[in-house]
């Protein structure tokens, strides 16, 4: 079985990065666990029973950006141990500005350990609400009346070509789109779980890629991990 352990800073991507999991891993060949680490404990949100499944995906709710590789350090040892085969971290770069990435990129490399189970740390530039305004297909299904040109008209932003990496707070930027259609992008459970329902994945996945760096990395450590 390949054991994956997939660390987040919170709820948001915790939702998010299951389902695109779920969806590039395919349903039936995947076990998850989804834990909270808190107070420096790590504790079970929800487990599935093994039926063979030939992947087990471990999710991680870290509960802020700066506690990722704290909790990855702290784990490191015992998935090493229980023969996980990668470690990935998600984390965003906001509120830091984009040209604090290469600093943020490199103090992180100091603090990853050469041996055990490979750690690949994947920063979100700006936020990974730059992925879900990259997926331009879902803002009619939130509403109507968000389109490329209402979007563009409010935001100066334009869904089909513009590249969302480059917003310097991408979560801020899709509420303004949903408020066109009166409606709320927040981190509320509800609200992100409506976009996710939404987003068209094979969408992002095949198309919107090449628009998104950071995307397209962590992507590509999932297509390692699955032998694609």
């Amino acid at each position: 079985m390949g054991k994956l352990a997939v660390f987040v800073e919170g709820q948001t991507e915790l939702i998010f990065l299951r389902r695109l999991i779920e969806e590039i891993g395919g349903t039936n060949n995947l076990t998850f666990r989804e834990e909270r680490w808190h107070a420096k404990s790590f504790i079970t949100l929800s487990t599935e029973p093994a039926a063979g499944q030939p992947f087990f995906v471990l999710i991680v709710d870290c509960c802020s950006d700066h506690a990722v590789l704290s909790a990855i350090l702290d784990r490191h040892a015992s998935l090493t141990a229980a023969n996980y085969d990668l470690i990935l971290g998600v984390r965003d770069l906001y509120p830091s500005s984009h040209a604090d990435l290469p600093v943020l990129i490199a103090d992180i490399a100091t603090y990853l350990p050469a041996g055990g189970t490979p750690i690949e740390i994947v920063v979100a530039v700006a936020e990974i609400e730059a992925w879900f305004m990259q997926e331009n297909l879902h803002f009619p299904k939130i509403d109507p009346s968000i389109n490329r040109a209402s979007v563009l008209a409010t935001l100066h932003y334009d869904i089909d070509v513009d590249h969302a990496e480059t917003l310097p707070h991408p979560a801020a930027s899709l509420d303004q789109a949903y408020r066109i259609g009166s409606k709320r992008y927040t981190k509320s459970k509800a609200r992100v779980s409506r976009t996710v329902k939404w987003l068209d994945y094979e969408h992002l996945y095949l198309d919107r890629r090449p628009m998104l760096q950071s995307f397209d990395s962590f992507v590509t450590h999932l297509e390692s991990f699955f032998g694609f």
